[in-house]
């Protein structure tokens, strides 16, 4: 079951394809709009490393929408193709890393190398996921099942960014949790609402990766077994 519940996804859906359909989006191409879409995606990373969070987020939302829409304008106005596909699907993955890169160098910066490590671990976890569903898709088994697909990772991204205006509940928080434990690890204050969201997604990419290998394993085993 993903994190974003059904009936918000399919809404957000339904608004976005009456966008495509629009006189204005109808015109474009879908190529041209993901390009613009990795370049938009670029900005954050720079942002990211720079530590400003909230501009980040803004513009990793921006993104995200232009990531989707350029596959609603394809089928909307019949242009879909191979090329466009497997462009949008690299570009994608290229937006991805090189936002999780601005991530880990701003922490990598401030010496905060735990928190580093889980950006490493939420990195190839996400690629992994992606991975996963294209070549179960590649020999025809439909996998877009588990608890954090694309969207979901940049909802954690974007709102764990857009947080940090706000950081004091979750900087108590902080606190209380690393006494707990008796976690001796250095910290820095303004990030903190970003790295929770980075741990959950470092941990939930790792379970969806199990779960679509459950799937694909459980679609494809002979009925007799």
């Amino acid at each position: 079951m993903p994190l974003i519940p059904r009936a918000v996804e399919v809404g957000f859906n339904r608004a976005l394809d009456r966008i495509a359909r629009t006189r204005f989006f109808s015109r474009l191409s879908p190529n041209l709009v993901s390009t613009v879409g990795i370049l938009v995606g670029i900005v954050p990373a720079f942002l990211f490393a720079y530590g400003e969070f909230v501009l980040a987020g803004i513009f990793m939302i921006i993104s995200g929408v232009l990531d989707m829409l350029d596959g609603k304008i394809a089928r909307a106005s019949g242009r879909t193709t191979v090329f466009g596909a497997l462009y949008d699907a690299t570009v994608d993955r290229a937006t991805e890393l090189a936002i999780y890169t601005g991530i880990g160098a701003y922490f990598i910066l401030r010496n905060m190398h735990l928190t580093s490590l889980f950006v490493v671990f939420a990195a190839g976890g996400s690629w992994l996921v992606s991975y996963v569903r294209a070549r179960a898709e590649s020999f025809g088994v439909p996998c877009e099942v588990g608890l954090l697909r694309r969207g979901e990772r940049f909802f954690l991204l974007s709102a764990g960014a857009i947080l940090s205006f706000a950081p004091e509940p979750f900087h108590e928080a902080a606190l209380w949790f690393l006494d707990v434990v008796k976690l001796k690890t250095p910290y820095a204050y303004p990030p903190m609402p970003l790295t929770i969201c980075i741990i959950l997604i470092a941990i939930l990419a790792q379970i969806t990766i199990v779960q679509r290998l459950v799937h694909v394993w459980k679609s494809t085993r002979p009925s007799d077994l």
